[in-house]
């Protein structure tokens, strides 16, 4: 009996070499400015959410712990 394969496809090599034969194709490459994208989306989100658990900690911890019966 064979056994199966992870389903963690696809890999980071794979994902490197579809992106070589995608260039060496010519096909358009999308350039995302990575910095950018962390000042302009990532530190804001983390920020918010950051500031929605700390207003809610204090709700969060008055309410009982659910019992498994």
């Amino acid at each position: 009996m064979r056994r199966r394969r992870s389903a963690r496809w696809p890999t980071p090599a794979s994902i490197s070499t579809i992106l070589t034969v995608l260039e060496v194709a010519g096909a358009p490459t999308l350039r995302v400015p990575i910095d950018d994208a962390i000042r302009d989306i990532v530190l804001p989100v983390t920020l918010y959410n950051t500031a929605i658990m700390l207003l809610l900690l204090p709700l969060l911890n008055r309410l009982p712990e659910s019992q498994d019966l």
